[in-house]
């Protein structure tokens, strides 16, 4: 989300810093962004401390490493990659697989990978860093005061925003990539931010290769989606021979058990059930449309 930034108040008593753009969060998102600006030659301000955990892993598809070798971290996210070879589809009860579609078969399919979250964000800081254009403002985002329309036509183009650590500073631009728990969604939407419908939980775990019997886990080097009543399974290989393992059900008090029973339902499944009951919990969150 971004918008373009407001005049600063003259009234404020403080002189807050300039700088030309801002993001808030540090996720993948926001290093991504941060990187692409500074490899444009603009100054960045990474506001942002809730990267901690970064659990699991993602799959990136050829469209996602044309982005990375446009950033220039292709080489770097190459080293921490593990090709799949397939994408399936299993029913849950029966163990039957109702698709599979070959990866890495063609050039239009290749590469397709997985990848560990924590080292695709680190690849992109340390990318970012190397700019010299990027600034980290180690806090988070507490207030954001936008223009009143009169402002936003006087030729100044400057946001005001407060952070936790009592810092104050303006930006022309402002980039929010801060996710559900952020108030940069309620700074576009004109300071009337919409409560997200939780329409999921997500359990996410990584088994260690040690873990897993025999260093295999149905499914190989694919990547396989176990479809159930009520949810989903989806797991994959990554680079250190650890898997990525999500349990996707609905939102109750009783989804880690439900997640826990869905794993136990599949006999090639169960033996992993355990991973759940230490899992972390994420909300899937759904937004209605901007206005």
């Amino acid at each position: 989300m971004a918008r373009k930034a407001a005049p600063e108040n003259s009234s404020k008593k403080r002189s807050p810093k300039a700088h030309s753009v801002a993001i808030a969060g540090n996720g993948i998102a926001a290093e991504a962004m941060a990187l692409a600006l500074a490899r444009n030659g603009r100054e960045v301000q990474l506001i942002g401390d809730n990267r901690a955990g970064m659990p699991g892993g993602v799959q990136l598809a050829p469209n996602g490493w044309a982005a990375l070798d446009h950033l220039g971290v292709k080489a770097a996210a190459t080293r921490k990659a593990t090709p799949l070879s397939s994408l399936r589809m299993v029913g849950l009860e029966s163990g039957i697989t109702l698709v599979s579609i070959a990866v890495n078969s063609s050039p239009q399919r290749r590469p397709y990978t997985s990848l560990k979250r924590k080292d695709l964000v680190t690849l992109l800081a340390k990318a970012g860093d190397k700019t010299g254009l990027i600034t980290r403002v180690k806090t988070r985002l507490k207030a954001i005061e936008p223009a009143s329309n009169s402002a936003s036509n006087s030729g100044s183009n400057n946001v005001t925003l407060s952070l936790e650590n009592g810092e104050v500073m303006t930006a022309d631009w402002l980039i929010g990539c801060d996710g559900a728990g952020g108030i940069s969604r309620g700074f576009v939407e004109a300071g009337a931010p919409r409560k997200p419908l939780h329409v999921r939980t997500a359990f996410r775990a990584v088994l260690p290769a040690d873990a897993i019997p025999g260093a295999h886990f149905p499914g190989g080097q694919s990547t396989t989606v176990w479809l159930g009543r009520g949810g989903h399974i989806v797991h994959y290989p990554l680079a250190d021979g650890s898997l990525n393992l999500v349990v996707v059900t609905r939102p109750s008090p009783q989804a880690r058990g439900i997640a826990a029973a869905m794993m136990e339902s599949q006999p090639l499944l169960a033996p992993y059930a355990d991973a759940i009951t230490k899992a972390a919990e994420i909300p899937l969150l759904e937004y209605g449309l901007l206005d």
